[in-house]
């Protein structure tokens, strides 16, 4: 039985999956994670570069997580960088060598997915937690800066991946908190006006309900660290290990509660309601106005919480050889 290990360098977490991999058949089965928020992400918006401090603190927790894996017997480590990398690296140089520093840091080149990419990895990893031959499914995953969308609709004994339709959107929930939750607890009007260009990105997608990237009868499924916590606060936790709310349905009053509670918090109150996912105050206002603004876009009644993705999904690639 051999390990491999998984690092998502993402705009707000750095996170780790190691996985056992059961031989011949090439199954797996995740051995532990890990987690660390260090806002790689943060000022992109403002056209300012990646911060220095959250260079530093982003490295740190690569190097940690790499020698972690190393020492439960990885023998593969995977580093993928998403929305955060990707933008600085377009920006120039400046990127380019932070790349170079994490893949130090990681003792393994750091692979840059692409929106389409990171979109087709993430699907990959839902679909280990979903049976996509029952029923249409509409999955999103929402990170830092960017939210992945499929469409999976059902057909017996065929591959879910060669017949989804995938989309990455620029919304995320730091880039969306630096943008419109600026002032602590937000004002109604900033309220009002996030969500109001939720709505409107949404609506000037491809992503429409019952046609063109969308089926207004799918089942809705979201994965990504808002989804997690909301999942966290839904259930009264006062603990979390990853898997404790996979499966969990989020009525939409209910995401449309904790919504209307956090956005009238301080951050320092939100954190104390957060408990365990106490580290998602920052964030949590802005991604739940997300989540809150996909439910109403699809006309959903809720969705089902999935505890799987990107990491799940980059483990799945590198055992079947997917380009």
């Amino acid at each position: 039985m051999s390990k491999i290990a998984v690092i998502d360098v993402g705009s707000y977490t750095v996170r780790l999956l190691v996985a056992q991999v059961q031989t011949p058949g090439l199954g797996w089965r995740p051995d532990f994670y890990d987690r660390r928020v260090t806002n790689l992400g943060r000022g992109l918006d403002q056209g300012r570069g990646l911060d220095p401090a959250a260079v530093r603190d982003t490295e740190a927790a690569v190097a940690a997580m790499a020698g972690r894996a190393r020492d439960a017997g990885a023998e593969v480590i995977l580093p993928v960088g998403t929305a955060a990398v990707r933008r600085a690296v377009e920006s120039g140089s400046e990127g380019r060598e932070v790349v170079d520093r994490l893949s130090r840091a990681a003792e393994n080149p750091l692979n840059i997915l692409s929106g389409p990419e990171e979109a087709r990895l993430s699907v990959s990893g839902v679909v280990t937690a979903l049976d996509p031959q029952e029923r249409p499914w509409l999955v999103f995953d929402l990170g830092g800066r960017s939210l992945e969308v499929a469409a999976l609709p059902p057909r017996a004994g065929s591959d879910p991946l060669t017949r989804s339709e995938t989309f990455s959107l620029e919304l995320g929930a730091l880039s969306l908190t630096e943008r419109f939750v600026t002032l602590d607890p937000p004002p109604p009007d900033q309220l009002a006006a996030l969500r109001a260009y939720v709505a409107r990105t949404l609506a000037e997608s491809l992503l429409n309900p019952g046609g063109g990237g969308g089926d207004a009868a799918a089942s809705l499924a979201g994965t990504g660290g808002t989804v997690s916590t909301l999942g966290v606060i839904e259930a009264g936790l006062s603990r979390y290990e990853v898997g404790a709310v996979g499966g969990l349905w989020l009525a939409r009053d209910r995401v449309g509660h904790w919504l209307d509670v956090l956005s009238v918090l301080t951050e320092a109150e939100r954190r104390r309601v957060l408990g365990p996912a106490a580290d998602r105050a920052l964030v949590i206002v802005a991604g739940a106005a997300i989540v809150q603004g996909l439910i109403e876009h699809w006309q959903a009644p809720g969705l089902r919480v999935v505890e799987a993705g990107l990491l799940e999904g980059v483990v799945e690639d590198y055992l079947t050889g997917r380009d």
